[in-house]
């Protein structure tokens, strides 16, 4: 094997650890994922393709966001307490995506595929808490 091929190798592996990981939890608490999306909840930043939303104590900064196909979005917990991103559900009564718990410190990262509108609250605030991407093709 060359070492280019080596190389080659050694970095898909190291690519591909953090989700064969995930994959593998068998933690209760692991964030659903649908056919339209993708997400994740973490304590530390993650890559982002998109715009950042800042959960500041009560109100998600800014409120609405516009991105294309394939962009992600994430939401910092900058505030003390605890919050959700949480979406209507669809026509179809699925759920296009939903964070766990994003604890002060953490994030909670959502690639969107497919275009529409997302109207979210936070399900534990959901009077004071609210927001809404929009997903253009």
């Amino acid at each position: 094997m060359t070492r280019a091929h080596r190389l080659a190798a050694t970095a898909a592996l190291v690519l591909a650890v953090p989700t064969l990981l995930a994959a593998c939890s068998d933690d209760s608490s692991d964030n659903e994922t649908s056919s339209n999306s993708s997400s994740t909840t973490s304590s530390t930043a993650a890559v982002n393709t998109g715009p950042t939303v800042e959960v500041i104590e009560f109100s998600f900064t800014p409120g609405a966001e516009s991105v294309g196909v394939g962009e992600t979005v994430t939401w910092t917990n900058e505030g003390n307490s605890p919050h959700t991103v949480t979406p209507e559900e669809l026509d179809d009564g699925s759920m296009p995506f939903e964070s766990t718990q994003i604890a002060p410190g953490e994030t909670f990262v959502q690639t969107f595929s497919t275009p529409g509108s997302y109207a979210y609250i936070c399900s534990i605030h959901p009077d004071r808490m609210s927001g809404s991407v929009i997903v253009n093709p």
